[in-house]
């Protein structure tokens, strides 16, 4: 029978993985063998429950295209409780910024009060992934109906100098300009938030569509 690496292998595409090399600089570029995303998702669905357990288990993996593949596992996972022991369990591996926004399991959203708790401590925690991860769980889950302006307090804390953090700051106070701009553009203000980040943030602001004209000309004169 083959294993599941065997059958990541037979998928594998030596160019499109030389690609992917280039856009996870972070990782050992060997770790990365080449596959397509729909083909592991489609993988994903192939696994049997047991199959699929085993492997969710067998932390840490070897290679990317594993990891990304039990993130496409975990947004199978109905269970909200078992999703988020499951989450809980396999950001400390999590080591791409690829493989932590793909983590975005529809289960979570399930248990909010479960997941506010959560928040805070993996935007604690350190570890880039788990805190970029906490970001995109409050990007995803609080800028809409569950919005509270102490979610921007979260957001706009000192958490470290790492790139891949304040990228996802930035993408964050973006979204939360497009979606609850009366609470949000204050962040725009010098001081307010780390100052690269600001100014990704307001670049990311003018780039989007979703963000009005005149704001767009404020952000400008903040630059």
């Amino acid at each position: 029978m083959l294993t599941i690496r065997d059958r990541i292998l037979a998928l594998s595409e030596p160019a499109y993985g030389d690609f992917q090399r280039r856009l996870l600089p972070e990782l050992p570029p060997e770790s990365i063998l080449g596959v397509r995303t729909p083909a592991l998702r489609a993988l994903a669905r192939e696994l049997k429950p047991a199959q699929a357990a085993q492997f969710l288990t067998a932390l840490p993996h070897g290679c990317f295209e594993e990891n990304q593949l039990h993130a496409f596992l975990l947004a199978r996972e109905r269970d909200p409780a078992a999703c988020l022991a499951a989450v809980e369990a396999f950001l400390p591996y999590v080591d791409n910024w690829a493989t932590c926004d793909q983590l975005s399991p529809p289960a979570l959203g399930k248990r909010p009060e479960a997941l506010m708790e959560r928040i805070p401590v993996w935007l604690k925690s350190g570890h880039v992934y788990t805190v970029r991860f906490g970001l995109g769980m409050l990007q995803r889950w609080f800028l809409d109906d569950a919005f509270a302006p102490r979610f921007l307090d979260w957001a706009g804390q000192d958490l470290g100098e790492a790139y891949y953090v304040r990228m996802m700051q930035a993408w964050f106070f973006a979204t939360a300009l497009a979606k609850q701009p009366q609470a949000a553009e204050i962040w725009f203000q010098p001081g307010r938030l780390e100052e690269w980040t600001r100014h990704k943030a307001i670049q990311k602001s003018i780039d989007s569509r979703r963000i009005p004209e005149e704001t767009k000309q404020r952000l400008r004169a903040l630059r």
